[in-house]
């Protein structure tokens, strides 16, 4: 099963990376350092594959999303929220940060209506829009439709919102940060995060040739689930927040801004030593990702075999 969630894992960051950048060196390499991610490492050894699965899902439902605003599809929109509807059957609490990070691009979106091409930014507003309604209201009138689901729906409702309400308070939100230091510790040994942590920020900040849409949607795919985190001061909700953020994309992204400036935005195809520096920093990252991968999987052997 861990290798199938890999595979399946590596398959919809490539499909998302390609729809938003169009670059297929950037999109293979995001699609495979993927696989030897924290995702990966943290995923083999917590045994969440209902979650892990769910990451997939949710890559697939947001690369159906560039595509509908890339192409003005309709029939990719709702292919995104036909996923989104899958991804609600198989892990809810992923659904409910992907609604929160579809509130965050349409938000975005629209905050950027002066600086935006008017027929563009309509078609990405209308889109998503949509998306995040038709996301919402389905499953609601799905819910009403079947009588035993809204019983189940309504408890889960409730206990959800009692346990939101019992932890926003100051007390316990100021303790968020002490929990998500104890989380760090606790996933140290299988993500080299200062390094991954600064090539993402590199990969938000400069995007290259990616569409604005897919701009939007990274940001917003790390910055949900790292608020969610924060203010869920219990390290096991806290760290699932922090699994949700997608370092491997937005180091893949920092990494190819990294090697494109280096080579002056060359092709690195075109000289040995621009494929030379592209090859080894590249290769320097996806090996220090796999080095926590074996590390994190012989931890599992160890256990197994006391």
């Amino acid at each position: 099963m861990p290798a199938l969630l890999s595979a399946f894992l590596a398959v919809s960051t490539f499909t998302l990376v390609r729809e938003g950048t169009g670059r297929l060196w950037v999109s293979a390499f995001a699609a495979l350092l993927s696989v030897v991610s924290a995702q990966t490492s943290l995923g083999m050894g917590a045994g969440i594959l209902a979650n892990w699965f769910a990451l997939s899902l949710a890559n697939f439902m947001f690369a159906l999303l560039v595509r509908s605003v890339r192409l003005h599809s309709k029939l990719a929109a709702v292919g995104s929220v036909a996923v989104s509807l899958v991804l609600l059957a198989s892990y809810a609490f992923l659904w409910v940060v992907v609604v929160a990070v579809l509130g965050m691009i349409l938000l975005a979106s629209i905050l950027t209506f002066r600086g935006a091409d008017r027929r563009e930014w309509r078609y990405e507003v209308g889109y998503v829009s949509a998306v995040l309604l038709a996301g919402i209201l389905v499953p609601l009138v799905l819910m009403f439709l079947v009588p035993v689901s809204v019983a189940s729906a309504s408890d889960w409702l409730a206990r959800g919102w009692s346990y939101v309400a019992q932890q926003a308070t100051l007390q316990v939100l100021a303790s968020g940060f002490a929990t998500l230091e104890a989380t760090f510790d606790f996933a140290g040994n299988r993500v080299d995060l200062p390094f991954l942590t600064l090539l993402s920020i590199i990969g938000l900040l400069d995007q290259g040739s990616a569409t604005s849409s897919f701009r939007r949607i990274t940001s917003a795919m790390v910055l949900v689930p790292f608020i969610a985190a924060i203010i869920t001061p219990d390290i096991y909700f806290t760290w699932r927040g922090l699994y949700l953020i997608p370092l491997y994309l937005t180091g893949a992204l920092g990494t190819e801004s990294i090697i494109r400036r280096m080579n002056g935005g060359e092709c690195v195809w075109g000289s040995r030593d621009r494929l030379a520096f592209a090859g080894t920093f590249a290769g320097y990252l996806f090996l220090s990702q796999l080095s926590y991968s074996l590390r994190a999987l012989e931890l599992l052997i160890m256990v197994a075999f006391g």
